[in-house]
């Protein structure tokens, strides 16, 4: 050992600058890591006399559960840098926090080290307890270290019901806790107790039960608790803080109750609206238009609708509607521009024509970097949340209708997407009813065109009939009058000679 380092350990020892100290421990070591020095109120409760460490080396005192931190901060302090270092010791679960610093000669050379040691262990259970008491307003606290086991305070006592604050985990889960919730609490203790870490739970207790039985009104209890592990397993700290949130849970209840109601009532609302849209004389552009405005009044936003053409390979109609005018006329601008508008071969939009299943930012905050990817450029019109359903005419995907919201802060729900769905249905049934008035009209006209063709070829057969009758007495007319005028006449000639020629035969004979 250097003569400055013992010379300045002898000084610490004789002022007793460590026993001074409220707790914590000091140490001095040369260059060569052997310790000069070593006291302090830790080391006496450790049962560590710090005379016997004085001339062995660091490395062969620290245990090998040491942080290899804590002797790299030491050999820091011996090449003139300042060290601090904390870290849980393995055996107790105490929090220790060390300073280093060096101990320099007259000529400003480093002749040694000097450490500080303090237990934060107390300190740092309290400042996790006000942290839990600050973030949930709560005032029951239950703490567990190897040391001194379990505690729970008066608050604590009172809130979970039981009159023992020495109640080990296990014990109060199976005193306290209704049987309904108490398996689900023991395996999250389980898990907690084996791999450490911190989790908020919720359990219901009944008021002034210690066992379990219904002796008061049900309690519903949210404990946030934090666990230290050891790395063999061992369980070395816990400080857990517990709330009763009977009273906001039952208004979260009767506010989820609400919300349902009103959800169903919209939902009834909307239904009935597109189905007398639906059954409306309206043209298919200003139907579809309408559903789209509905669908705007009723989730916000905006909207759009495309109907694929016949080869599926782009849109052929399109509808845009939204409660903001700006939005609007962007979409429309989007729409107007074929450079600029979304095409079925889209990624997002062929899975759902190809699929007929829906698309939707619910439950994906992810959903924008992955458009950006493919897409090559951000989502239109500054859309952060969006559903884009199929619509369907006779089982066949024919369009999209899509919802979009430009505000981060309010993404859709799933009872948003049933909406949106009952609506794609609705403009399916519009287009489905488009689509057989246009084949009865083409069947109505293909029957008068029919119809007109077999009254011509009617009109066309009588007059060929009232043709041929006319040649028929033309013939007849011009044969009796060629028999008439030339073959009687032959006829009587050749009568004439017969009969002349039978008078002179008889002359002659006679």
């Amino acid at each position: 050992m250097t003569d400055d380092a013992v010379r300045l350990g002898q000084e610490l020892r004789s002022l007793r600058l460590a026993r001074d100290m409220s707790g914590g421990a000091t140490f001095v070591i040369d260059p060569d890591l052997r310790v000069v020095s070593a006291d302090g109120p830790d080391l006496a409760e450790a049962g560590i006399d710090g005379e016997d460490l004085v001339g062995r080396r660091l490395d062969e005192i620290l245990s090998s559960d040491s942080p290899s931190s804590l002797l790299a901060a030491y050999k820091s302090a011996l090449a003139g840098q300042e060290a601090d270092v904390e870290f849980v010791e393995e055996a107790s679960g105490r929090l220790f926090h060390v300073e280093v610093r060096p101990l320099r000669g007259p000529d400003d050379e480093v002749v040694g080290a000097v450490a500080r040691s303090d237990d934060l262990s107390s300190i740092r259970a309290q400042q996790t307890h006000l942290e839990h008491i600050a973030s949930m307003h709560v005032v029951g606290v239950s703490t567990y270290d190897v040391r001194s086991g379990w505690h729970h305070d008066e608050c604590a006592l009172e809130l979970l019901g039981i009159d023992d604050p020495g109640l080990e985990a296990d014990q109060l889960i199976e005193r306290a806790v209704l049987p309904a919730d108490r398996a689900a609490l023991a395996a999250s203790w389980g898990r907690m107790a084996q791999e450490g870490g911190r989790e908020t739970v919720t359990f219901r207790v009944l008021a002034g039960s210690g066992s379990g039985d219904p002796v008061g009104p049900e309690r519903r209890i949210q404990s946030t608790v934090e666990v230290l592990v050891g790395k063999e397993g061992q369980l070395l700290r816990v400080v857990s803080t517990h709330v009763d949130v009977t009273a906001s849970v039952t208004a979260s209840a009767k506010l989820e109750q609400a919300q349902r109601q009103a959800h169903a009532d919209r939902f009834a609302l909307v239904r009935d609206v597109s189905a007398v849209l639906t059954s409306s004389m309206l043209p298919v552009a200003d139907l579809l238009k309408a559903i789209l405005d509905v669908a705007v009044a009723a989730l916000g936003g905006g909207a759009w609708f495309a109907e694929t053409s016949p080869d599926g390979l782009s849109f052929a109609h399109v509808a845009v509607s939204a409660e903001d005018p700006g939005t609007a006329e962007r979409l429309a601008e989007l729409w107007a521009d074929p450079s600029a508008r979304p095409m079925p071969d889209l990624p997002l939009l062929r899975a759902v024509l190809a699929s007929g299943e829906p698309a939707t930012s619910i439950d994906d905050p992810g959903w924008v970097a992955r458009f950006e990817a493919q897409a090559g450029q951000p989502p239109a019109v500054g859309i952060r949340h969006f559903i884009i359903v199929p619509v369907r005419s006779h089982a066949r995907v024919v369009g999209l209708l899509s919802l979009l919201r430009t505000d981060e802060t309010k993404p859709y729900g799933r009872d948003d997407l049933d909406l949106a769905q009952i609506l794609a249905d609705r403009a399916g049934a519009a287009i489905a009813a488009e689509l057989a008035l246009l084949s009865a009209t083409r069947e109505r006209d293909r029957r008068l065109a029919t119809n007109l063709l077999l009254e011509d070829a009617r009109i066309q057969r009588h007059r060929l009939v009232e043709r041929l009758s006319a040649t028929e007495s033309r013939e007849r007319r011009l044969l009796a009058e060629a028999v008439h005028d030339e073959p009687i006449q032959l006829i009587a000639a050749a009568r004439l000679r017969v009969m002349a020629l039978q008078r002179r035969f008889d002359l002659e004979r006679g």
